[in-house]
């Protein structure tokens, strides 16, 4: 929520100053979480249906991988929703036109980048996953029943300790 907070302050002060107001409440859409495919986040989802609706003539947002992250149908179905409705997509750094080819290349480059960076992250906590398991610490984050979850001493992570319902465990 933090990192939402100064984007959103960022592009409000971009808007004051490219686009002479703020942009109002009700066409400020938030999304806190991620997903991998935009079929799981319904204010995009929304926000893509308003585009395809002609609602909006552009989406400010901090940079184009915040659009999405997904697989390649997921930037395949942005980018062609951007480029048939000509909506664009507007960043502090650069106006993005799907309909100029330099652009459309730019932007798909951008969301593959993001999708890489989502890879290689979810690789890099799955092998931190699996290594703690390997040493005996619950990953989890609720314990199942019959446990509790307390923090080691002198190292990160966590075990499971039986509890007072461990018995019908």
């Amino acid at each position: 929520e933090f990192t939402l907070e100064r984007h959103e302050e960022s592009l409000q002060t971009w808007a004051r100053y490219n686009l002479g107001a703020k942009i109002p409440e009700e066409y400020i859409f938030r999304e806190v979480g991620s997903s991998e495919t935009i079929s799981n986040r319904p204010v995009m989802l929304h926000v893509l249906k308003m585009i395809k609706n002609g609602e909006v003539s552009g989406v400010l947002v901090i940079d184009p991988q915040r659009l999405s992250r997904g697989d390649l149908k997921d930037c395949g179905e942005l980018i062609e929703t951007l480029e048939w409705t000509k909506t664009k997509a507007l960043t502090p750094t650069k106006i993005y036109d799907l309909n100029d080819k330099f652009d459309k290349k730019i932007f798909r480059d951008e969301l593959l980048r993001g999708n890489e960076y989502l890879e290689y992250t979810k690789e890099i906590l799955s092998r931190g996953r699996h290594l703690s398991v390997s040493q005996g610490k619950f990953v989890g984050s609720k314990p199942p029943y019959g446990f509790d979850k307390e923090k080691l001493h002198n190292e990160k992570g966590f075990k499971l300790v039986p509890n007072k319902d461990s018995e019908t465990v």
